[in-house]
């Protein structure tokens, strides 16, 4: 395995113009539009916040919403969760659209800034698509303490992992990345520029992915930073799934659930 670094990211940083941020979030539903890496999560999703009787679900750091979206699209509607997008640099224009897409009583949002670590406490189930490795690990390790302190559960899941093969894909995707600007769902002119004449915006991702894949954490190394006593309360699923349209590459999944909140379903 190779060794974990935390090198920055691009998408990270709060000085990114908003034209760049919006450009960078669209190459992302990109991937997640032709690619659907989170297809084969979706009924692990489903099964899991069944288990928890969670009728809704905070998702955080949802970027432009792709991951959620693709999950929707894969989810039967009988009996499943109700999806509430938020992120620290939220994309309300983006949420509006899958909103109207997939229907208010299958998909909310909130509009303002949500810090990890100022999470609204009413949600007690959260989901967190591609964006836990953002995190260092004693901000991750803070996260998972205030999960195990006052949430009911959290799923984790990467399309990321640390393998030679995750880094070498990023380079291929920056060629499927200049597309993104004419498959945008909302088309400027800026984008265009950086993102296909002039390709800054497909190099930055195309460097943030790789540097993801370095960032992503194992299974193992989630254990060890969750803290002492967790395995009393919690049930902890682990594992990974392929791709939806790559099946030599596969997602990861972690899963916290608190055990008093289970119950068996059929």
């Amino acid at each position: 395995m190779i060794k974990r670094h935390h090198a920055f990211e691009f998408c990270d940083l709060p000085w990114i113009p908003a034209l760049f941020r919006e450009g960078f979030m669209d190459c992302l539903n990109n991937i997640h539009r032709l690619m659907e890496p989170y297809r084969h999560i979706a009924p692990l999703i489903k099964t899991w916040s069944a288990r928890l009787g969670a009728t809704q679900i905070l998702d955080i750091g949802s970027g432009g919403g792709a991951q959620v979206a693709t999950l929707l699209k894969y989810l039967d509607e009988k009996d499943a969760p109700r999806f509430v997008l938020s992120d620290l640099y939220p994309q309300p224009e983006a949420y509006r659209v899958l909103q109207a897409r997939y229907g208010a009583e299958r998909l909310g949002y909130l509009d303002g800034p949500v810090p990890i670590a100022q999470l609204p406490p009413e949600h007690k189930v959260l989901t967190i698509f591609s964006a836990f490795h953002h995190l260092p690990p004693q901000a991750a390790a803070e996260l998972l303490k205030e999960v195990v302190a006052q949430r009911d559960g959290i799923c984790i899941v990467e399309f990321t992992r640390r393998t030679p093969l995750d880094l070498l894909s990023m380079f291929p995707a920056f060629f499927i990345n200049m597309l993104a600007p004419l498959t945008a769902e909302r088309f400027k002119l800026g984008k265009l520029l950086w993102g296909t004449l002039i390709p800054v915006i497909p190099a930055m991702v195309c460097y943030d992915g790789f540097v993801s894949a370095l960032r992503s954490y194992t299974a193992r190394e989630l254990m060890d930073l969750l803290p002492p006593g967790a395995g009393e309360h919690f049930s902890i699923q682990h594992g990974e799934v392929r791709w939806g349209r790559l099946p030599l590459s596969k997602s990861s999944y972690f899963m916290l659930s608190r055990k008093e909140r289970l119950h068996a379903t059929a």
